[in-house]
């Protein structure tokens, strides 16, 4: 553990030498362990073109950007939120609004720092506001679809499809499933 403990403190450390010596307009806060956030802040910053962006596990040494925290667990800790320096503007995406979670009470002290909440269905959205974040401040952006992975089926795939799963023709299939990683 004690190992484990101080890799991250040195891994921190050096992020923040390098947030602060490469003045990005855009810093997305990952969490560095693999999950779907990191993959979505690498998707996000590499496909940006008009301006300069890069992801980070800590919000150390920025100064004069928009820190964006990929997850509400990027910008809490311990019941507390994370500040980067005045300067800088700060977004949060926040997906997963579970019942019970404390960080919640912690929102209406958050509000006066936070420029953007970033969430992806007016369900967030809805219940963001009702813990106090001003509407003005909140924005939806779905989730995106890989339409190089996910696409239309011609009329020939589709009746494969059916034959190939059992499903009769006629019968309507209705799929869910949650990103968790490519």
């Amino acid at each position: 553990m004690w190992l484990h403990t101080n890799i991250n403190r040195a891994r921190k450390a050096v992020s923040a030498v390098v947030n602060r010596l490469s003045g990005k307009a855009i810093y997305y806060i990952v969490e560095g362990g693999g999950w779907s956030p990191d993959h979505d802040g690498r998707s996000i910053t590499t496909n940006l073109t008009d301006i300069s962006a890069t992801i980070t596990i800590t919000h150390y040494g920025i100064r004069n950007s928009i820190v964006h925290f990929g997850s509400i667990n990027t910008f809490f800790k311990k019941d507390q939120f994370r500040l980067p320096h005045k300067s800088n503007k700060i977004v949060i995406t926040w997906f997963h609004i579970s019942p019970g979670d404390r960080r919640v009470e912690s929102i209406p002290g958050a509000v006066e720092y936070v420029d953007l909440w970033h969430t992806h269905c007016n369900l967030a959205k809805n219940k963001l506001i009702s813990f106090g974040i001003p509407e003005e401040s909140i924005e939806v952006i779905p989730l995106g679809v890989d339409l190089d992975v996910f696409c239309s089926l011609s009329e020939a795939q589709t009746r494969v499809a059916r034959l190939k799963l059992g499903i009769p023709r006629g019968k309507i299939v209705i799929g869910s499933f949650q990103k968790d990683g490519n």
